[in-house]
């Protein structure tokens, strides 16, 4: 009897340290689970700051577009104007970049 007593003693104190394994594991696995769930939301967030920045460049572009035909100067067309400017906003980005 004394032995199965013991038996029984360890395997109740096994099982609840067994338990208590389990919930940490579960408990951690949620943390990873919501730290990796937070580094998504800050790509996402990174890359629809990117898709305005670059809606901002092309608007301008569009603008700088209509403002360069409306200014022709001497023998340049209107897509040589674009072209330039186009080569001086890009010089532009390349400092900021650099920054």
């Amino acid at each position: 009897m004394k032995r199965n007593k013991k038996a029984s003693e360890k395997e109740k104190m096994y099982s609840i340290v067994n338990k208590r394994k389990e919930k940490n594991e579960l408990t951690n696995g949620i943390k990873r689970y919501d730290e990796e769930e937070k580094k998504l939301i800050n790509v996402q967030e990174l890359e629809r700051e990117r898709e305005r920045e670059r809606e901002e460049r092309n608007w301008k572009y569009e603008q700088v577009e209509e403002t360069s035909v409306q200014k022709l100067v001497g023998n340049r067309t209107g897509e040589e104007n674009v072209k330039k400017i186009r080569k001086r906003d890009s010089k532009e980005t390349a400092k900021e970049e650099k920054r």
